[in-house]
């Protein structure tokens, strides 16, 4: 609002609508704020509570076409796509569990290519390995992306996923 006396650069006011009595007790709530809500600090970080709800919640179901049964020595290798997000994360379950479905001892995961990964893929890889970990099925990956290893290190997931840091 001009102060009265002094034009407006604008040629008008375009705070005229204020009334005097309005501005004083605007100006005054900016001067003495109402008390504010104090905020706890949360000691975790976020996203290890919200990894550690999609782990308790979320289970890996068994496909319901049989897979043929091989020695429990064969390995199975999962290939992760160049462009790893929310769009092949279907695809990619799918995979995970005819895998996890095998009669397989250890699982290769593929990873050196990923150019692109979000936060989809990262909890989906992580529901993975939890889920072969229960199975007893050994996770080893062959080769991991800078990009990936970004990711993972970013939520903190190293040790989860069996990744070195």
């Amino acid at each position: 609002m001009a102060t009265k006396g002094k034009k407006s650069k604008l040629g008008h006011d375009p705070l005229s609508w204020i009334s005097e009595a309005d501005a004083a007790e605007i100006q005054q709530e900016n001067e003495h704020p109402a008390q504010q809500e104090t905020v706890d600090v949360i000691e975790e970080p976020i996203v290890e509570e919200t990894v550690e709800a999609v782990i308790e919640e979320t289970t890996i179901e068994e496909p319901e076409a049989q897979i043929e049964k091989g020695d429990s020595k064969e390995i199975n290798m999962l290939d992760l796509p160049l462009y790893f997000g929310i769009a092949q994360v279907a695809e990619v379950y799918t995979q995970m569990q005819e895998i996890l479905a095998s009669d397989t001892g250890s699982i290769e995961i593929q990873a050196e290519d990923i150019e692109s990964i979000d936060a989809s893929a990262v909890q989906l890889l992580l529901v993975f390995v939890n889920a072969a970990k229960s199975k007893d099925k050994k996770i080893v990956w062959k080769g991991v992306s800078d990009k990936l290893n970004e990711a993972v290190t970013m939520f903190q997931l190293n040790n989860q996923l069996d990744m070195a840091a």
